[in-house]
């Protein structure tokens, strides 16, 4: 079709541009044509605004706009289990993405390995109209997913002529370039164009960033690990470790001691794209058709760390290491080696990518006789697919580490335990000799480990792909019904089906050795369709002309939809708007609505594979958590280090690991459902032209959100203690079997002795109520040196509680202004944007700053949080400092002759090069000492760039 288009272009010829084709067009958040949604502000990001972005993706284009989640983020890159979708209000992310992303007003594929979501960066930049943000609840206009909002890419209607665009730049050890192109062409009654999109950007390796991971000089924690090379030895009956096998001096096993750092791999991964989109349109008297299609690639890579192993080493018996090295003075027949492989393996190379394919067909006809004069009906066919893949090839290979230095498969060493779950296999590779062992007690340049066993340790391969497909079929008709005093009462009706497919198809290791061998494959299916009727009407019921004094114009409307899910059921949303203009200028809105989410597909799980899914399995878990011991009766003064006296204990440790299992809802897993309402002040004076200022008030509240919440928080909430099971002495082998049932092989080995069973499978469990502000002023003025423009978008939360457990609803928290309770998204009180441009002749300048206000880390802050008597935090964690870049945009257009409508441009991005607060944790990708959820450390970014009309 693209290759026919194009043909078709070159044989018509280019006309005079023509950008801007006048038509009533629906706006976002209204089934209704030629008319702002009632009660509620849309926030536009125009081609202007688009432009002085700097970004080359839709993706990194959005991190400018306050009202969303993504504002500071790197926007490069799969992000943590959110894919690229943008969030409005923070209130996205993790299984339920309250924000709903479409192309001209429809559903685009979803994407990604985990918890399928759109990734509007398949459109071509050069192809994109605006983008509309809509911060209100509209599940009644659009369905599921619209509880925070709406974000609408528009895409050109039509384009006449030839544009061309090529930009470059980059940052320290960091090189981005785009290419794009936009060929169009119109004729009597039509028009047809194509877009095209070729972008880079490189890998950014940690080590360019990272120095050290210990923070205690910044007012953190040590976060160095005892995963040493070479390892780091605690002899069998010391409480003591030494750094080394050569050490004399050991320290005490304590997490402020831990000597090594691990900054090793990419920050962010390599990025490579290409997209193409197509359309063209044709009108046949009062009918008008028109077809789109879209072809996307996306590849990125990234380099990854080989690992690190903590087991047990033998130096006597069967299972003796022939490199067995005891620290001088030290007699012990074993150790637990503390190991990280960086320094002996090459690094894994982990491509993941997609590709996308869409098209859709429109037919609209215009009615402009008899009863339905003014109506207008259309019918649209969209059919697309993402192919999405995240593989990992010379992978470290845990089970081969542990083969290779105690004969089995476990890290204790144990000849009996099974190698995969639910079986007899017990993989072994004994004798160990010099051929076949992993030497861990020698430096890199003496290190006696052979080729062989180099290759053996690197022969983790992994795949796991995902389908997701999409078919819709939707019918609307809108236009006039009568008149009233105040005007048009005007209506909207139609209906729709949408069928999803979801197929996750995953290879790898099952724990036995190298994957050539020992792999397991897992396929699973997540069907899903949808039904659905939606009706709004729209109703002035006081007009200017009826001169009612304060009144110019007062509007209703009244929308409603009802969804009938086929796996988790039916539900209706209704949503009423008002807006009442004082004068001319001055309105006030307001708007409540209900709304709803599904959960994602792989959420639900695969009831044909005990409800598990890609994201799902069983592993160690080794994560240091607190927890308070007045939770957990009978634990303090016997799990191990836990004083009979403490009030708060540690378990995950290295002397009190244990299980972690996931998987998807299961059978009782239904919509989240939400509800909340807007109030609004718009403010244009005529006595000052140009002036534009918006405020609003959103109060949202969300009940049932899917989520995997954080270990800390399973531990401390005591309704969903039962999901973090402290066992001090110990779980009994039936509870351990009983956990892992579900799940045929292991992530990673587990230790002889359990302590805690985690389970971090996901539910409807979270529960928030968010409230906040948003306000935009702007004012454009014109002088004698050239025409201002003055700006500023905010976005200011005054509420932000969460609580766990749906039906029955646990204790209210506040978590305003911090980050690292939630997993997958900030609670950040203060956001802005605020911007300055200056234009005169063919020259331009914008400055803008962005903020980002001072909020507290409450992930794993080295402050301990304080808690109330629900055990929930209500205080305490670290003060992390407030955010402020400026980013520059110049440009230069050619005013006429042969270079006429052309642009030369720059942008830098971070002009000032200042590097992210000190945040005590770890970032999305590695341990960075930022907060990669608000910031980034990609520093000063610099492109030129052209674009060329002809």
């Amino acid at each position: 079709m693209a290759l026919a288009l194009f043909t078709t272009l070159l044989m018509t010829g280019a006309a005079q541009a023509q950008d801007d084709r006048v038509e009533e067009v629906v706006v976002t958040g209204t089934s209704i044509r030629g008319a702002a949604p009632i009660g509620s502000n849309v926030i536009t990001v125009g081609p202007q605004e688009i432009q002085r972005q700097g970004g080359q993706t839709l993706d990194e284009i959005l991190k400018s706009v306050p009202a969303l989640s993504n504002m500071g983020q790197v926007g490069q890159g799969q992000h943590n289990s959110t894919y690229f979708s943008p969030n409005i209000h923070q209130l996205g992310g993790s299984a339920s993405g309250s924000t709903l992303v479409l192309m001209d007003g429809l559903r685009f594929p979803l994407g990604g390995t985990s918890h399928s979501q759109p990734d509007p960066s398949i459109i071509p930049t050069i192809a994109i109209q605006r983008v509309e943000v809509l911060a209100d609840g509209s599940s009644s206009i659009y369905g599921s997913d619209a509880v925070a909002g709406v974000v609408n890419f528009i895409t050109r209607d039509g384009y006449d002529g030839l544009l061309l665009q090529a930009e470059g730049g980059g940052a320290d050890s960091y090189v981005k370039y785009n290419f794009s192109g936009l060929m169009g062409t119109s004729w009597e009654g039509g028009n047809a164009y194509l877009a095209v999109q070729h972008s880079y950007i490189s890998n950014l390796a940690l080590n360019t960033r990272v120095s050290t991971q210990n923070f205690i000089p910044f007012g953190g924690t040590n976060q160095r690990s005892f995963n040493c090379s070479p390892a780091s030895i605690q002899p069998a009956g010391s409480a003591l470790i030494y750094p080394s096998a050569t050490s004399t001096s050991p320290i005490v096993n304590s997490q402020v001691n831990a000597p090594c750092d691990t900054i090793v791999g990419d920050y962010i991964p390599k990025e490579t794209r290409d997209n193409l989109m197509a359309r063209i349109t044709q009108r046949f008297g009062n009918l008008t058709l028109s077809a789109t299609a879209l072809l996307a690639n996306r590849k990125d890579v990234t380099y990854s760390s080989a690992g690190t192993i903590t087991a047990t080493a033998f130096g006597t018996g069967t299972q003796a290491n022939p490199f067995y090295t005891n620290p001088p003075g030290v007699v012990a027949a074993s150790q637990t080696v503390r190991y990280n492989f960086s320094s002996l393996l090459p690094r894994a190379i982990s491509p993941q990518g997609a590709s996308d394919i869409y098209g859709a067909l429109n037919a609209k006809y215009k009615f402009d006789r008899g009863f339905m004069n003014g109506w207008e009906a259309n019918l649209w066919a969209v059919t697309a697919q993402d192919n999405s893949y995240a593989d990992t090839y010379g992978g470290f290979c845990n089970s081969c580490a542990l083969l290779s230095l105690n004969g089995t498969t476990q890290t204790s060493g144990s000849l009996v335990t099974p190698s995969i779950v639910g079986t007899t296999i017990t993989a072994q590779k004994l004798p160990l000799t010099a051929a076949n062992a992993l030497d861990v007690w020698n430096p890199i340049g003496t290190n006696r480990t052979s080729a062989s066993t180099v290759a053996f340790l690197s022969s983790a391969n992994s795949s796991t792909t995902q389908v997701d497909s999409l078919t819709q079929f939707k019918f609307g008709a809108n236009g006039p019904l009568f008149d009233l005093p105040g005007g048009t009462v005007k209506a909207a009706f139609g209906a729709e089906a949408v069928s999803y497919g979801l197929v996750q198809k995953v290879t790898k290791t099952n724990g036995t050795g190298p994957s050539s061998y020992g792999s397991g494959f897992s396929v699973f299916h997540f069907p899903r369709s949808v039904r659905s009727i939606f009706g709004e009407v729209s109703v002035p019921l006081i007009g200017p002309d009826m001169q009612v004094p304060l009144v110019s114009k007062f509007e209703v409307n009244v929308s409603g939809r009802y969804d009938s899910y086929s796996d988790v059921g039916d539900t209706a949303n209704p949503k009423f708007a008002a807006d009442w203009t004082v004068i001319p200028g001055l309105k006030f809105r307001g708007s409540y609505s209900t709304s709803f989410v599904a959960p994602q597909q792989d959420s639900v799980g695969d009831p044909n594979q005990n409800y598990r899914a890609a994201y799902g399995g069983a592993g160690l878990f080794s994560t240091p958590t607190t927890f308070s011991t007045a939770l957990y009766p009978g634990v303090a003064g016997v799990l191990p280090g836990c004083a009979a006296n403490a009030a708060t204990c540690q378990v995950g440790t290295a002397a009190t690991q244990g299980i972690t299992v996931q998987r998807g809802i299961g059978p009782n897993a239904k919509p989240q459902k939400g509800n909340g309402y807007t109030l609004g002040v718009d403010f244009t004076p005529d006595f000052l032209p140009g002036f534009v200022a918006n405020v609003t008030l959103f109060n949202a509240h969300f009940k049932g959100a899917v989520t995997s919440p954080n270990a800390s928080v399973l531990a401390q909430v005591p309704s969903l203690n039962r999901l973090f099971t402290i066992c001090p002495s110990g779980c009994s082998a039936a509870q351990v079997a009983d956990t892992l049932a579900p799940y045929p092989t292991l992530n990673s080995a587990i230790p002889a002795t359990v302590y805690v069973l985690h389970d971090a499978s996901q539910n409807n469990i979270m529960n928030l109520y968010a409230e906040g502000l948003d306000i935009a002023i702007n004012y454009d003025f014109d002088t004698s040196w050239g025409h201002w423009s003055l700006g500023t978008g905010i976005t200011e939360f005054l509420q932000y509680d969460i609580s766990f457990g749906s039906p029955v609803e646990g204790p209210r928290y506040s978590l305003l202004n911090t980050d690292g309770q939630t997993s997958q998204f900030p609670q950040i009180q203060h956001q802005s944007r605020t911007t300055i441009s200056w234009s005169m002749g063919g020259v331009s300048l914008d400055l803008a700053m962005n903020f980002t206000g001072a909020y507290r880390n409450w992930a794993t802050p080295a402050n301990p949080l304080t808690r109330d008597a629900n055990g929930n935090p209500n205080g305490g964690g670290d003060a992390v400092k407030a955010n402020m870049t400026f980013d520059l945009h110049g440009a230069y257009d050619f005013p006429d002759g042969m270079f006429e409508g052309s642009q030369v441009y720059f942008t830098i991005t971070n002009l000032t090069d200042k590097h992210p607060p000190f945040y005590n944790s770890q970032g999305q990708a590695a341990i960075t000492g930022t907060d990669d959820m608000v910031t980034n450390l990609i520093g000063r970014l610099a492109v030129v760039g052209v674009r060329a009309k002809f």
